[in-house]
């Protein structure tokens, strides 16, 4: 683990804590499965003995009746085929006449004595269909015998040794699988604390991360590229707003200075010239005002239900004695269409449209505006018959202070298009262009109708 991604001085980390989690329920499994194995083994195994024992019994009684018809009596009963039966079996056998006095095997082995105990087997000696005595079979100590208990402590051991090394393999698996998820979460930290130190290519780059870790590199990697994106528009902006204030700075301080030394005089159209680079620099101010508000929660829309064709009109009224003056024909073709929206702000995106249509539009072209009612949708479109835009400069013609090859030779600040997209986007509508060189632009807006239309 690098020194970005090491934790905090008296903090566990995750992949010791999902480790010793992971560690921890599989023991308590583990244990839980080989407690029921033992368990179960040692009442299967206590079952088998117990049937065993009988069995035995049963075996011993069989030959002590023969032992007694033979002998007529218990009195010189040859007892040795049934002794001989529980040794085998390895264990010892107490035989008991029909009063419950003990024949034979009364005084040796263990557990000598009365024929008691949860390790003793009984079965009644019967001969000619009258019971006349009792054999009782019992086991020392476990109630097993050899065989038994052979199988027993094998069985627990085979359960012990699969347990233990069930918990070492669960153990292993464990951290391997805990340092395998928190692989990615060790990348992210250490990405975003190089992110934090101003390292605008750090990356998480856990693509293959499991599940909601792996969305969330990648939400991270997104928002790396946002935040480099943002920088290097921010930057982009300055060079721009430099670039623009430069040229009319200098035209006035040059003049005012020209004034001032009285090399020039303070004539109608000096002044004049003056006015329009002041009003170039009040332009370019407005633009950028109006693109920061509508980025911004500041931007404050008064939203009611406003008539396209109004907002429409209005604007072709403002535009029109440009149009008229670069000699470009404009007309409108509008229907009445009610919609949720900021009225001023819109005339504002139609006249920006405008705007743009005149500057790309040679004398005699014509520009024309069409509103129409779309469903759910109030639809403007702007038109124009100009020079239009090349395929590859489609993409880019709402980004701020972009200016594609066509407009090289035309004045601009790049920032029209892009307080339209921002103001549409701010009506919860959408702006889309389609052009063809050499043919025209349209330019087509659509904003939510109002509810009460």
């Amino acid at each position: 683990m690098t020194d970005d991604a090491r934790p905090a001085a008296g903090s566990t980390s995750l992949a010791t804590r999902l480790a010793l989690a992971f560690g921890a329920v599989a023991l308590l499994a583990v244990a839980l499965v080989v407690g029921l194995i033992v368990f179960s083994t040692a009442a299967e195994t206590g079952r088998l003995a117990s049937s065993e024992r009988q069995r035995t019994a049963d075996t011993a009684a069989v030959a002590a009746a023969a032992a007694f018809a033979r002998a007529r009596g218990w009195d010189g009963a040859d007892l040795t085929g049934a002794e001989r039966i529980a040794q085998a079996a390895g264990g010892h056998l107490t035989t008991l006449d029909a009063q419950g006095n003990i024949v034979a095997g009364g005084g040796a082995g263990p557990g000598a004595g009365l024929a008691s105990g949860r390790h003793a087997s009984s079965s009644p000696v019967s001969v000619a269909g009258r019971t006349v005595g009792e054999v009782i079979f019992r086991v020392p100590g476990s109630g097993l015998s050899r065989s038994e208990q052979r199988l027993r402590d094998r069985l627990v051991t085979i359960a012990l040794v699969g347990g233990l090394a069930a918990v070492v393999l669960a153990l292993v698996a464990s951290a391997v699988l805990s340092r395998r998820i928190t692989a990615p979460l060790r990348r992210l930290t250490t990405a975003a604390r190089a992110l934090d130190e101003g390292n605008r290519d750090a990356r998480a780059n856990a693509d293959g991360a499991p599940g909601e870790i792996g969305e969330l590199a990648t939400a991270f990697d997104h928002l790396a590229q946002t935040l480099d994106d943002q920088a290097q528009a921010r930057r982009a902006l300055l060079a721009e707003i430099a670039h623009e204030l430069r040229t009319p700075l200098a035209i006035l301080r040059g003049n005012c200075e020209a004034l001032v030394d009285g090399v020039e005089q303070p004539t109608p159209e000096r002044l004049s010239s003056l006015h329009d680079e002041v009003l170039r620099l009040e332009g370019l101010v407005a633009d950028l005002e109006t693109l920061a508000d509508s980025e911004a929660t500041s931007l404050q829309l008064d939203l009611v239900p406003v008539d396209l064709a109004e907002v429409a009109t209005d604007a072709l009224d403002l535009m029109q004695g440009r149009a008229t003056a670069a000699g470009i024909e404009m007309s409108a073709s509008v229907a009445h269409t009610t919609v949720l929206g900021d009225r001023e702000r819109l005339v504002q995106v139609v006249e920006n449209l405008l705007s743009n249509a005149l500057k790309f539009t040679r004398s005699g072209g014509r520009v024309t505006v069409t509103v129409v009612p779309d469903g759910d949708f109030g639809e403007i479109t702007v038109m124009d018959s100009g020079r239009g835009i090349p395929p590859d400069d489609l993409p880019h013609v709402f980004e701020r202070h972009w200016r594609g090859r066509a407009a090289a030779d035309i004045s601009g600040r790049g920032i029209g298009l892009a307080v339209v997209d921002e103001l549409v986007r701010a009506h919860h509508g959408t702006v889309s262009v389609t052009s063809e060189a050499g043919q025209g632009t349209c330019f087509t807006v659509r904003i939510p109708a109002s509810p009460t239309h």
